[in-house]
């Protein structure tokens, strides 16, 4: 990072930043998303010039981006599927997650996108993924090759509408998406060891996320929803207050809201097999950093607590 002038802020610093206020090339470590770095904002901090990133040692993503593999947490060893992988980034996250062991296979069907997606890989180093040329939906869950696939993510098309300009608004083809998003979120649940699935989009909709949860749920009762990324301030959207299966999906799922959470707007929801319901852990290595990152943000609590009353104090002298 000092080959380009960037300076990543101690601690203490840290604590006086918060996760705002970044000066200049500053950047710090994120305080919810493990091995993270917040930089400037795109055109601000000029990150296409580290040399890490042109190595591909740094992906560059939105935080709200890191949520879908964190939230899934494939143990190291796993068989491991992303559905919608095309161009990359969930799916070099993913194989991060599991320290390059395991089998990580990522599905594109468009060939332009599949092409960008094994140049991804290839560059980012995620030695136990390999790029399949397939329509998700075509594959057959029961097909031996699959058969110890225990882990899926799903990110699929969706209307984009909490970080485009100019997104999907037109009722057709909402329905169409949220129709697609829950067919493919069914067919995943098809696969005879699966054990954990997460799904999530980059829209703001209920359409595309409550309600497709909420008709994955009432399709099936082999899965259940499981609170996503408990350490997460904002919940799920409460359909109906009197519906108390609405009021537990808002709680297990996750939202981001621009620009509150200083990224995109996301969703985030997590299902595990129900007789496995509470078993599934993180890896005992990321375990330790969402340890580390919840003390951290105690002290950082702490701190603004204590200038709060000092702030207070000198008022009242004053």
């Amino acid at each position: 990072l000092a080959e380009t002038g960037h300076v990543l802020v101690d601690g203490h610093m840290q604590r006086r930043l918060g996760q705002r206020h970044l000066h200049g090339r500053a950047c710090k470590l994120d305080m919810h998303v493990p091995d993270l770095i917040v930089f400037q904002p795109k055109g601000k901090s000029d990150i296409s010039r580290v040399p890490m990133v042109v190595r591909g040692e740094l992906v560059v993503q939105q935080k709200a981006s890191c949520f879908p593999a964190l939230a899934l947490a494939p143990p190291p060893g796993a068989t491991v599927i992303d559905g919608c992988s095309a161009p990359g980034q969930k799916t070099s996250h993913l194989a991060a997650l599991m320290e390059g062991q395991g089998r990580l296979l990522a599905f594109e069907q468009d060939e332009r996108r599949f092409m960008l997606l094994k140049q991804m890989l290839k560059q980012k180093g995620a030695v136990c993924a390999e790029a399949v040329h397939a329509n998700f939906l075509k594959v057959d869950p029961t097909a031996a090759e699959y058969c110890d696939v225990t882990h899926v993510l799903l990110d699929p098309s969706c209307s984009s509408s909490g970080m485009s300009l100019n997104p999907i608004t037109d009722p057709d083809a909402l329905h169409e998406l949220a129709d697609l998003q829950q067919r493919l979120i069914l067919h995943a649940m098809r696969f005879p060891s699966l054990e954990a699935l997460v799904y999530s989009t980059c829209s703001v909709n209920d359409m595309e996320n409550e309600c497709v949860v909420e008709a994955v749920l009432s399709a099936q009762s082999k899965f259940v929803l499981e609170p996503a990324l408990p350490w997460w301030h904002r919940r799920g959207h409460v359909l109906s207050d009197l519906n108390p299966l609405h009021q537990h999906i808002a709680r297990c799922c996750v939202r981001c809201k621009y620009p509150e959470d200083e990224t995109i707007g996301f969703f985030v929801a997590r299902f595990v097999l129900k007789a496995r319901e509470g078993e599934l852990t993180p890896s005992a290595s990321l375990e330790e950093k969402f340890e580390r990152l919840r003390r951290a943000r105690v002290q950082q609590e702490r701190w603004q607590r204590r200038q709060a009353q000092m702030r207070t104090q000198v008022q009242a002298e004053a």
